[in-house]
């Protein structure tokens, strides 16, 4: 029997997250730099996404699922998708198993800088930005979740 766990993210962590995010996007050439769970959630971003972030959100998760399956014989936590109609490409890096950063960028020579950014990013996020869901937070944790879904729906 598989184990699910649900996960809680403190809203304080997440405007650091995103003021991180923001940070990194000034040091970097990357156009946008979301933070997003497995089922699809933007849960923190800065820049201009290519698409709406719910979208991206959505179609990142499904990219990160089917390549995680294919690279998992590798065990890399990084890769990026090229699309060359527009010389851009999205850039994906594993935080854990349920969390990942997304950077989309156009300039081919940004691609070390995020990369490096991203990995950075993501190891400081490993140590400080999830924790399994207990009881006493089960309130909080819905809560959290209200206020996305309502975000969301209010569009």
């Amino acid at each position: 029997m598989s184990r699910t766990s649900i996960l809680y993210v403190d809203p304080a962590i997440l405007e650091r997250v995103e003021n991180k995010l923001g940070l990194l996007l000034a040091q970097t050439r990357a156009s946008a730099i979301l933070l997003i769970d497995r089922s699809g959630l933007v849960l923190a971003s800065a820049g201009d996404p290519p698409l709406h972030p719910d979208e991206l959100g959505a179609v990142a998760a499904g990219t990160i699922q089917s390549m995680s399956t294919m690279i998992r014989a590798s065990r890399a936590a990084e890769f990026i998708v090229r699309i060359p109609e527009n010389n851009s490409n999205l850039q994906f890096c594993d935080v854990d198993k349920r969390l990942f950063l997304l950077a989309y960028y156009a300039d081919e020579g940004a691609e070390e800088e995020v990369r490096l950014a991203l990995r950075e990013l993501a190891n400081a996020a490993r140590n400080s930005l999830t924790e399994e869901q207990t009881t006493d937070r089960r309130i909080d944790n819905v809560s959290f979740i209200e206020q996305k879904l309502n975000q969301i729906f209010e569009k």
